[in-house]
């Protein structure tokens, strides 16, 4: 059938190429795949572009600087691509970039699409990300004996993922975690600037030890060692400000891990109502300046509240352990990237119908 040429990056295990994947894996079950630029590649789009440059279809899950290559030596009907806000601003260049090179824009959560409605007069649709196929192998019987350390990561060095809050808050609670680690995977620029800003607060943390993505137990951080790594961990804590979906704390449920993580913002797309599945809800507060980008507001993180969250955790982890186990068969079923994606692909279809 064919139809649809595929923007993306490919190349690492970032989010982005994550998505990619995720996107080039449902295109190709549904036999709509008709080529993929590959971002990473740095192609010169003006001359030998990869296959599919006719394809009445377009989608751009790239970073947003390159949004510009869906009319770029391509002769589209129709164009999507994918935006992904951190807080309630856009910048008004981005904006203007999407408006011109794209006819649909693409949010991975109902909270998203809202913040990019404020924005755009076109079309926003809610497409939200799924699990790679490794996290759909997980159940009850084969979940691996239960870790000591729980995972924080981050590749942002800006407040979004709430990092230095979870330091303070488990130092805090450096009696009540003995047994206990939390371990910081972080990109070497973020940990960098977090040890600076520790520095300066004159803070010395406790059970914490760090991780750099890439490096040693984290290599590469593809699905099957995330995977690997999450089900011998006693748990994952995202205590987010600002996430345009926030695949950690979904990927950690699906493996039967315990996620600690804020219900606010992307996070409120995939953390379920109710607190007895394996997920700690950290709460959140009215909204609050954030450095994402000025003017930008955020919901706000207590420490206290936090560290009362993670207090409650240790408390009653055995039975949170039993419950993310249980749990983790239907997270692998509703949020898989076939299943997520199966309303935008029957568009996809339509559209190309319509194209004939």
């Amino acid at each position: 059938m064919g139809g649809v040429r595929l923007y993306g990056r490919f190349a690492d295990w970032s989010s982005q190429a994550m998505v990619a994947r995720g996107f080039q894996e449902a295109l190709e079950s549904a036999g709509l795949l008709d080529g993929t630029v590959e971002l990473d590649c740095q192609t010169d789009m003006d001359s030998d572009a990869p296959p599919g440059a006719s394809a009445p279809i377009g989608v751009y899950v790239g970073p947003p600087n390159g949004v510009y290559q869906l009319t770029c030596n391509a002769a589209h009907k129709r164009r999507y691509a994918m935006l992904v806000p951190n807080s309630d601003v856009v910048p008004a260049e981005m904006v203007r970039a999407y408006q011109e090179h794209c006819d649909v824009v693409l949010a991975p959560s109902d909270w998203a699409a809202t913040i990019l409605r404020n924005y755009f007069d076109c079309e926003v649709a809610n497409v939200p990300h799924g699990l790679d196929s490794e996290f759909l192998t997980s159940t009850e019987e084969d979940v691996a004996p239960d870790g000591d350390v729980f995972y924080h990561f981050s590749t942002s060095d800006r407040q979004r993922k709430g990092t230095i809050e979870l330091v303070q808050a488990w130092t805090q609670l450096a009696d009540q975690t003995r047994g206990f680690e939390l371990r910081l995977v972080l990109d070497p620029h973020v940990q960098a600037a977090l040890m600076t800003r520790l520095a300066v607060m004159g803070m010395i943390p406790r059970n914490i030890t760090f991780g750099v993505r890439g490096l040693g137990d984290e290599r590469g951080l593809g699905p099957v060692a995330m995977r690997t790594l999450l089900r011998t961990s006693a748990g994952v804590v995202q205590p987010s400000r600002g996430e345009g979906f926030g695949l950690v704390p979904l990927e950690a449920r699906a493996c039967g891990t315990i996620a600690i993580a804020t219900y606010c913002t992307g996070h409120s797309e995939h953390m379920p109502t109710c607190d007895q599945r394996g997920v700690c809800r950290v709460p959140h507060g009215p909204a609050e300046p954030i450095d994402d980008l000025p003017g930008a507001m955020a919901p706000g993180l207590s420490v206290d509240d936090l560290r009362d969250t993670l207090a409650w955790t240790i408390e009653n982890i055995d039975e949170l352990r039993r419950h993310a186990r249980r749990a983790a068969p239907e997270v692998q079923r509703q949020w898989s990237w076939r299943a997520q994606l199966e309303p935008f692909i029957n568009r996809i279809k339509e559209e190309i119908g319509n194209h004939d």
